[in-house]
C-alpha cells in the first residue's frame, strides 16, 4: 500500500474507532450511574432529534451525508484492495550520467528465479515489488524446511543481492529478506 492509502486507512479507522469507543463509554457510564456520563446523556434531547426529521432540509442532509459516507468507504476499501501495480521505476533520476529505468516486477521475478537455483532446499521463494515511501523495494520471502542449512541460504541471498546492486550501479533500492522456516513434523504411521 502507498503511504496515502495507509494514512487514509488510519484516519478513517481512528475516527470510527473514537466514535464507537466514546459512544460505548458514555453508554456504559450512563448504565453504571457515573455522573459525567449522566450529564453528557442529559444534553441529548430525543424530542429535538425527532423534530429534526420533520425539517425540509433533513432528507437532503441525510442523502448528502450518506453519499459522502458511501464514497469515502468505497474509496478506503477500493484502495486497500487494489493490487499494487508497479511499472517501470526511474532509479537515481538526478544523476549527471543519465537515469536508469527498471521494471521492478521483472526484476523481482528474476531474483526469485535466481534464488530458487541458488538455494535448492528452498520450498518457495516469493519476491514482491512495491514502492515504500518512494523507495523502490523488492521484499523477498524464502521458505525453508527446518533442516535446511541457513548459513548457505543466507550466503546465497547475500550473493544475489550483491549482484542486483552491482547491476543497478548503486541506484537506491531496498531489499528486505524474510526467512520462513517450517517445522519438520513426524508423519503418523497408520497400522
Amino acid at each position: 500500500m502507498t503511504s496515502l492509502i495507509v494514512a487514509l486507512n488510519r484516519v478513517v479507522s481512528v475516527m470510527v474507532g473514537a466514535i464507537l469507543a466514546l459512544g460505548s463509554l458514555v453508554t456504559l457510564g450512563y448504565q453504571a450511574g457515573w455522573g459525567w456520563a449522566r450529564t453528557a446523556a442529559g444534553h441529548i434531547n430525543p424530542e429535538t432529534l425527532l423534530e429534526l426529521t420533520d425539517e425540509r432540509w433533513w432528507p437532503r442532509a441525510v442523502f448528502g451525508i450518506s453519499l459522502v459516507a458511501i464514497a469515502l468507504g468505497g474509496l478506503v476499501v477500493g484502495l486497500a484492495l487494489w493490487p499494487d501495480r508497479i511499472g517501470p521505476v526511474v532509479l537515481d533520476p538526478d544523476s549527471a550520467d543519465g537515469h536508469l529505468t527498471v521494471d521492478l516486477r521483472a526484476l523481482a521475478g528474476a531474483v526469485a528465479h535466481d534464488l530458487k537455483g541458488r538455494i535448492p532446499a528452498a520450498a518457495d521463494v516469493r519476491a514482491h515489488p512495491f514502492l515504500d515511501r518512494g523507495v523502490p523495494t523488492i521484499s523477498l520471502t524464502i521458505t525453508l524446511p527446518g533442516n535446511a542449512d541457513l548459513s548457505q541460504a543466507g550466503s546465497a541471498v547475500a550473493d544475489s543481492i550483491a549482484d542486483i546492486y552491482l547491476a543497478l550501479e548503486g541506484a537506491p533500492i531496498a531489499i528486505p529478506v524474510f526467512f520462513e522456516v517450517t517445522r519438520n513434523r513426524p508423519v503418523p504411521i497408520k497400522h
